[in-house]
């Protein structure tokens, strides 16, 4: 079957990525057995709201449609960057997570909800709670983090803009190359900006 992976996301300013890929770089400074792991290019960090998958060619349209009514008019919103995180945990680590913490309101994880609803006729319904955060490395396969590693990265994502302004969010067609997935956006939606 033919059709487009896709996914829906937020993404993040310049002075944000900055500080995730200064995290990143410091991970692996303090951990040379991470190095060769598959960290996430700088220009395809991101907050994903909902992973899609294989999408038809055909339905593609109506995708953008349904998410037009989950996504318009909403207000844009903050988030805050929290720390690094190990995932599971630090001892059998597979993942590096750069957490965020939501608005007061819960915006971001009502987002997720509305997202997820519009999208129940293309995608199976998430079952975890959502929790904002960026993908900043995966193991290929489970492994120890060094804590001063992991300590390395919260110091260089403890910049003084640690907020996050969220101003839109984007349908994304990911396309995977050996060299790493390339992403295209096919629709983005701007919030208001004095919400």
């Amino acid at each position: 079957m033919s059709g487009v992976r896709c996914f829906v996301a937020l993404e993040l300013p310049d002075e944000t990525v900055a500080a995730l890929t200064a995290a990143g770089a410091a991970i692996r400074d303090r951990a040379v057995e991470w190095r060769n792991e598959k960290w996430v290019a700088e220009e395809n960090l991101h907050i994903t709201l909902k992973f899609l998958g294989l999408v038809p060619d055909e339905r593609v349209a109506s995708l953008v449609d349904a998410l037009e009514g989950a996504v318009a008019d909403r207000r844009a919103f903050a988030l805050r960057l929290a720390g690094a995180r190990c995932v599971p945990s630090r001892g059998r680590c597979s993942m590096v997570w750069a957490t965020f913490h939501d608005a007061a309101d819960d915006s971001c994880a009502r987002l997720a909800r509305g997202v997820d609803s519009a999208v129940a006729g293309f995608a199976e319904p998430e079952t975890r709670p959502f929790k904002p955060h960026v993908t900043l490395v995966r193991a290929r396969k489970p492994h120890r983090l060094d804590p001063e590693a992991l300590e390395a990265a919260n110091e260089a994502l403890a910049c003084p803009d640690a907020f996050v302004s969220v101003l839109s969010a984007t349908l994304f067609s990911s396309t995977l190359t050996r060299r790493g997935p390339i992403y295209e956006r096919i629709a983005r939606w701007e919030f208001d900006p004095d919400g």
